[in-house]
């Protein structure tokens, strides 16, 4: 009886190893995966020109092969204030603004619409969006990303 036992105790430990061996090799191979899919993501700080002195800036992010073009807006005043590194003075915690990476990682282009340059001081978009301006501006960025 107690080589029947140590014999099963022996099998225990092996199969626990075995998970453990398994656990750890799924945990490296997904971790490589997640690294190897960052790697792929460039993004860059875009700014073009939409009317007479006027430029509208945004965060481009593109994966390897994009399949489609998403353009993501801040809710609030809008105003990213987008610096040339790519970071935001305001926003960053923002749904849309945080999760820009998910989009980027599932095969999609973004783009993180700033204000534009005149309208980078308070109330920045207030009041703006719904104007003709507001929309040539988009319709910029749009030509950009096609």
């Amino acid at each position: 009886m107690l080589s029947n036992s140590a014999t099963i105790r022996e099998r225990t430990q092996a199969q626990g190893s075995m998970k453990r061996l398994l656990a750890f090799w799924c945990f490296a191979v997904l971790i490589g995966h997640c690294q190897s899919a960052l790697a792929q993501i460039s993004q860059k700080v875009v700014d073009i020109p939409t009317c007479l002195g006027v430029t509208q800036r945004f965060l481009y992010l593109a994966p390897e092969s994009p399949i489609a073009a998403v353009i993501l807006f801040a809710g609030g005043h809008g105003g990213l204030q987008i610096l040339p590194n790519g970071s935001f003075k305001w926003g960053e915690q923002n749904f849309l603004v945080r999760t820009r990476q998910l989009f980027a990682k599932n095969g999609l282009s973004v783009a993180v619409v700033d204000a534009p340059s005149d309208r980078q001081a308070a109330p920045f978009l207030g009041g703006f969006r719904q104007r003709p301006e507001h929309i040539a501006d988009i319709k910029a960025v749009i030509a950009w990303l096609k």
